[in-house]
């Protein structure tokens, strides 16, 4: 037969184990304000660095546009060089090829002097 010590190995009985529940209800409301103001602080530093990380960012983004807008005005001196470039290797062009004239024209004056007096 089981006597009453065995049974009640390794449990609570009912009295301890309402006093537990109470005192661990008690401890909870007592301990509460403090968890929830320690929540709300934690809350308030997260809040904190959002407002930082949001300002970072503003900063970046002005940043990005202002990088933006000098580009866009170096592509523009870019595009304006090319374009003399192109110019310019056409004046070159034209230039020899009036260097070319004037020189067959030399050579024809000086061909044209050798045939009359010479």
């Amino acid at each position: 037969m089981e006597s009453r010590n065995d049974r009640s190995k390794g449990r609570i009985p009912p009295l301890w184990s309402t006093l537990l529940l109470g005192a661990t209800l008690t401890a909870n409301f007592i301990c509460a304000p403090s968890a929830v103001a320690g929540h709300d602080e934690e809350i308030k530093k997260k809040q904190d660095q959002l407002v930082k990380l949001r300002r970072e960012i503003d900063t970046f983004e002005e940043k990005i546009l202002e990088s933006e807008k000098r580009e866009s005005t170096t592509l523009e001196l870019l595009d304006t060089y090319d374009r003399q470039t192109i110019l310019l290797r056409k004046l070159i062009g034209s230039l020899r090829e009036e260097e070319g004239e004037l020189q067959r024209q030399i050579e024809e004056t000086q061909n044209t002097i050798q045939r009359l007096g010479g």
